[in-house]
């Protein structure tokens, strides 16, 4: 590595790449693996009658974190964060609702209330 390469340059020299995947190699991730793969699985297709009843953040939350939201009501996950006790709590009738992910949740759970949540 020498101040002689290009900003481009510098790229191709394998010092600067085996450097590079090594601190990348050490960077964790702010969630848990177990939550993370279940952020990966996604949300829910709300069928097209049923997105007037949401507003469209809520819409957005089903359709990209809906399995996250079930299992952290149903317990499969442990809350890593104050605003996901308050999510789960709200959710289960022992807090009020005060965000968009709380009434998201409890609307879909009225919705869909028979969808696969395994």
């Amino acid at each position: 590595m020498a101040f002689a390469d290009s900003h481009t340059g510098v790229l191709r020299d394998p010092a600067v790449a085996e450097r590079l995947v090594a601190v990348l190699e050490q960077v964790k991730p702010p969630f848990p693996e177990e939550h993370i793969r279940e952020l990966l699985r996604g949300g829910y297709d709300l069928p097209a009658g049923m997105v007037g009843g949401y507003t469209p953040l809520e819409a957005y939350l089903v359709r990209t974190i809906g399995h996250y939201m079930d299992a952290l009501v149903a317990g499969r996950l442990q809350p890593i964060h104050p605003v996901q006790e308050q999510f789960v709590g709200a959710c289960r009738g022992e807090r009020p609702v005060r965000q968009p992910v709380d009434s998201a949740w409890r609307k879909l759970n009225r919705d869909l209330p028979d969808r696969e949540r395994e």
